[in-house]
């Protein structure tokens, strides 16, 4: 079968129109965005695809009661082109969302602080403490396991410090599945945050600044926070570190009424 210039067109466009609803369906976080992208705009190109691929063959067949009737041809390569874009599309789609083409790495935020005069390493740990917390598992800035490992390890980290937090996290000591962080928690990283704690948080933290203050062990009240189910919280002890300014952080303004938002 000859291609002529229009038919070289229309593939073309298929291709192109595959690529890009693949790529928009890679990209999407969330499963029903890409669903929607994929249903909806999938749809109108398959339709336009499998339009483009009808073919009249030329002449009259044959004439009956006074109508010419033509025979008609379906042609896949429309829609043959539309899948080989829409797979293409969606590899690389995965591949800039996976990879972080589009966003800033730990590396870029390290060195703007560095040109601002804090230490690397200590911009180094912030960061790394911030994306793995004492609680809850969180997302990765890489695809795979040893990637993340040996991303840490460049920045300066111990190799044995972070696989011991990975497996931390993967298997927690107390027998509990991680709880996985929400979108906010887990893009929230190097920015500042609202502090938060509901009644029932209040009361446990309270008890435990009480339990502080009577036994001078500041680090109960750390712990408390530590175990928190609110990311802003399990930082605040690496913000405040004075246990006295810790406590009537969280007595005087925390918790003042028992809850606090």
């Amino acid at each position: 079968m000859q291609l002529d210039r229009s038919s070289w067109l229309v593939y073309l466009a298929v291709l192109a129109a595959g690529i890009g609803i693949g790529w928009l369906t890679g990209l999407a976080a969330s499963p029903v965005v890409a669903t929607l992208l994929s249903a909806v705009t999938g749809a109108v190109v398959a339709v336009v695809a499998a339009l483009g691929g009808i073919e009249r063959t030329g002449g009259v067949a044959q004439e009956t009661e006074g109508r010419h009737m033509h025979s008609w041809r379906v042609n896949p390569l429309p829609l043959a082109a539309l899948m080989v874009g829409v797979v293409g599309g969606t590899m690389l789609g995965m591949l800039a969302r996976n990879y972080h083409w589009f966003g800033s790495d730990v590396s870029s935020e390290v060195a703007k602080w560095a040109q601002l005069g804090v230490a690397p390493a200590d911009v180094v740990d912030r960061l790394f403490e911030a994306q793995y917390p004492h609680l809850a598992l969180t997302t990765t800035y890489t695809p795979t396991f040893y990637n993340e490992v040996n991303h840490w390890e460049t920045l300066g980290l111990a190799r044995a410090d972070v696989v011991q937090r990975l497996f931390e996290k993967r298997h927690p000591a107390d027998g509990l599945a991680p709880v996985p962080a929400s979108p906010s928690e887990s893009q929230a990283f190097a920015g500042s945050v609202l502090f938060s704690s509901g009644a029932a948080e209040c009361e446990s933290l309270l008890a435990a600044a009480a339990v502080a203050e009577v036994t001078q062990d500041g680090q109960v009240l750390v712990n408390a926070l530590l175990s928190s189910t609110d990311a802003a919280l399990r930082r605040l002890p690496s913000i405040v570190e004075d246990p006295e300014i810790l406590r009537e952080l969280v007595e005087e303004i925390l918790c003042a009424d028992g809850s606090s938002s």
